[in-house]
């Protein structure tokens, strides 16, 4: 049986390792969580568009804002770390533009802005997996029954 992990990967050398980066404000996608986007921007949808078409996945950017200004900030040849994400359900609305619901799958950091022929940016990543240990660092019924005492401790003080 192959494991998500092994799944992901296959699917991203299929691409080469080449994955377009939307870049979102306000919105950050995590491994292993959904999210639901209206992708309005001609340059997004287009990207948008080109992702379906080749059944391809997605890289899900933070984008930056200054605080001073409220301006965009360049995201120059680099980019920070992003989640590796697939649309799960597409659904176009008039005018072209998108609802979707994209799952995150895993970390990822670019390891080289590509200049290619489209609008949109592409990058070559690097998959950054998370690392779950078979055996739990903590005991966590002893855990639980700890916080448990200590909550009671302060619900009672906070009565007398």
């Amino acid at each position: 049986m192959v494991s998500d992990s092994e799944m992901i990967e296959q699917r991203l050398e299929a691409s080469a390792g080449v994955v377009p980066v939307l870049s979102l404000e306000n919105t950050v996608l995590l491994p292993h969580s959904l999210q639901l986007l209206r992708i309005t921007a001609p340059l997004d949808c287009q990207l948008i568009s080109d992702v379906l078409a080749s059944g391809s996945l997605l890289a899900i950017d933070l984008q930056q804002v200054c605080s001073r200004t409220g301006s965009i900030l360049s995201p120059g040849t680099e980019i920070r770390p992003v989640c590796l994400a697939s649309i799960v359900s597409p659904a176009q609305l008039e005018a072209g533009h998108y609802s979707l619901l994209v799952q995150g799958h895993c970390r990822a950091r670019s390891v080289t802005l590509l200049n290619t022929d489209t609008p949109y940016r592409t990058a070559m990543l690097d998959l950054k997996p998370d690392y779950y240990p078979e055996e739990p660092v903590i005991h966590r019924e002893h855990r639980q029954l700890e916080l448990i005492e200590h909550y009671s401790r302060i619900l009672y003080r906070s009565r007398f």
